[in-house]
């Protein structure tokens, strides 16, 4: 399966992550007056991608939290769709 590992840092700051519903989400960090929270998430199909947020907060906040009603295979279908409108208005000259 993949893995993808997100290093956070927020020194006065706020750092929000979101990810789909269909992705597993770990995470692992503290913070020194300041807040680091990851709702930890297992998708329910085994296969799926795994993101683990590691970092730190110093004076500011680490958030990493599933986005409700959005799924891996909407973003790529959105992707493929702008890509593909972007090059056919470029191959259209």
């Amino acid at each position: 399966y993949q893995q993808v590992v997100i290093k956070a840092v927020s020194v006065f700051g706020d750092v929000q992550i979101r990810v789909p519903e269909n992705v597993s989400l770990r995470g692992t960090g503290g913070g020194v007056l300041g807040n680091f929270e990851v709702d930890t998430l297992d998708s329910p199909e085994p296969d799926a991608p795994v993101v683990y947020i590691d970092g730190w907060a110093v004076l500011g906040n680490i958030e990493g939290r599933p986005k409700r009603g959005r799924f891996v295979a909407d973003i790529l279908d959105r992707v493929h769709r702008k890509v593909d409108k972007h090059l056919r208005k470029h191959l259209d000259r």
